[in-house]
Formats: structure tokens, C-alpha cells, sequence
């Protein structure tokens, strides 16, 4: 089921075989790609609950933007031991107050904290050229870690449901920047310090 789900996910030409005759993909089927995607995450799939959220959390094609369900799947697969999309999604939508949640930015703030993969953010904030200790691949390569200490950082400055630390909050941008050699990290460190703002429900999330 999960991998139907990407055979009417995937780019055009793709070719999958049914009985034995090959099947050319010429179109992106996003509703296709939710049926089946669906029925792989009620049956368990922790992936497919990641692909079912991902898809009602951005709204492709035909399959309509719907916040409330993104929050379920992600919800299910956190529930799951998932910590890469839905630890930061949840912290997200705690923060922003949207998908049927009240904004809650302690809860967000957990999210956010269980976003970047096993390297703890303290191990991380003592860091130094010298550090003998190697930063787990799950760490550096997680696809949504470094946004999660972006938002740790912003929560840090602002005094979100943590005492003010200005300073704490700039290491975190700087030791991202040069540790998980992030470019978000690093162009955040030429910007300059951003405003104690809450992204609007529909602002990009580089913005």
C-alpha cells in the first residue's frame, strides 16, 4: 500500500509493472497517492502517517489544504517514535495556533525540542573545535533539526514560555551554523537577530 502510494506520488514517467506489463505514471496523482498512503497509516505504517500529513499539511493537486488532519497523522506518528517531520510540524502548529490547536508555546516548545534527532541541544551549545565527540548522523542530516533550533533560538529571544537568554539564543544560531552546517543557520547570522514576531498561519517557513 505505502509504496502505491509513491508510484502515484512520484515524478511522471515513473514505470511500475502490473501483472508482469509495465505502467507508465504520466501524471502526479496526489489523490491517488492519499488513498493509498491512507490506508498504509491506518494499517500502522509509520511513513505512510508522515506522507498522509505532509500531504494535507501542504494541500496538493486535488487534495484539499486541511490542518486539522495534518495534525492527527503527524500526532499518530509521533506517538510512534517519529522525530523528524512531526516533532517539528507539532511544534509548528502549537505555535502558530492553527490546525484546531490553541496556541500553546510550551507545547510547542517541547516539539521543537524533540525535532533535531538524539544530540542534545545543550551537548551541542558546548561544542567546540576541539570536541572529540561525533554529532549522530540523524542530528546533522534531519531534515527539520535546524529549523527546530531556529524556532528554539527565536523562543530563547523572545521569552516564549522560557526566560529571556539573548545570548543563548545567538549560540544556538551560531553553533548550527557551524556544526550542522546549515544554511538557514548561516544566513541567520548575517541577517541579524529576527523579530520577536509568530509567523502568520500561511508564512513560509523560511520566511
Amino acid at each position: 500500500m505505502y509504496q502505491m502510494g509513491f508510484f502515484y506520488f512520484a515524478k511522471p514517467g515513473l514505470v511500475r509493472y502490473s501483472n508482469g506489463q509495465p505502467v507508465r505514471q504520466e501524471d502526479r496523482n496526489y489523490g491517488g497517492a492519499l488513498t493509498w498512503f491512507t490506508r498504509a497509516a491506518e494499517a500502522g505504517h509509520v511513513e505512510a502517517m508522515i506522507q498522509t500529513a505532509n500531504l494535507y499539511s501542504q494541500g496538493m493537486g486535488r487534495v484539499p489544504q486541511d490542518l486539522s488532519a495534518a495534525v492527527y497523522w503527524y500526532s499518530r506518528a509521533f506517538e510512534r517514535g517519529e522525530r523528524n517531520y512531526s516533532p517539528f510540524w507539532l511544534g509548528e502548529y502549537h505555535m502558530r495556533g492553527v490546525g484546531g490547536l490553541r496556541q500553546d508555546f510550551r507545547k510547542a516548545f517541547y516539539f521543537f525540542n524533540n525535532s533535531y534527532g538524539p544530540y542534545p541541544l545543550e551537548s551541542l551549545l558546548a561544542r567546540t573545535e576541539t570536541s572529540t565527540d561525533e554529532i549522530p548522523i540523524k542530528t546533522r542530516f534531519a531534515i527539520y533539526g535546524a529549523s527546530a533550533l531556529r524556532r528554539i533560538s527565536l523562543f530563547y529571544r523572545c521569552g516564549w514560555s522560557v526566560q529571556v537568554d539573548v545570548a543563548k539564543a545567538d549560540r544556538i544560531i551560531s553553533q548550527c551554523a557551524a556544526y550542522l552546517d546549515n544554511p538557514w543557520c548561516q544566513r541567520d547570522l548575517q541577517r541579524g537577530a529576527p523579530r520577536c514576531q509568530v509567523p502568520s498561519a500561511d508564512e513560509k517557513l523560511d520566511d
